[in-house]
């Protein structure tokens, strides 16, 4: 069975990251390399982060960021089965924009 963990998603350092967008997973050129300015070198609970904000269901996707939005997918359980959803999130203020179902898979498709 898939092990997934609640989703609870962290933005640090909003003003580098916004200047450079994230279309695909690990960066724009998918090496995982990033040219951010000022970037902190710790954080907590309280220091170096922006927002925090719980999200429905389970961590499913890394996050894209495009055009000041975070783009992600999560598993929510729902019944027997999962439904699996694209969520917007506004990258400056942590207000999710929309949350869409994408399908629904039931307990005998499950990993």
């Amino acid at each position: 069975m898939l092990k997934i963990t609640p989703s609870l998603f962290l933005l640090f350092s909003i003003h580098s990251a916004l200047a450079q967008n994230w279309h695909q997973f690990r960066g724009p050129d998918g090496q995982g390399n990033a040219k951010f300015e000022n970037l902190p070198l710790n954080w907590s609970v309280s220091q170096n982060v922006v927002w925090k904000k719980q999200l429905p269901g389970f961590s499913w996707s890394s996050p894209v960021l495009g055009m000041g939005k975070l783009f992600l997918t999560n598993a929510v359980e729902q019944g027997e089965g999962i439904s699996l959803r694209a969520l917007r999130i506004d990258a400056k203020s942590g207000e999710l924009d929309w949350d869409l179902e994408l399908f629904r898979m039931e307990t005998a498709q499950r990993i």
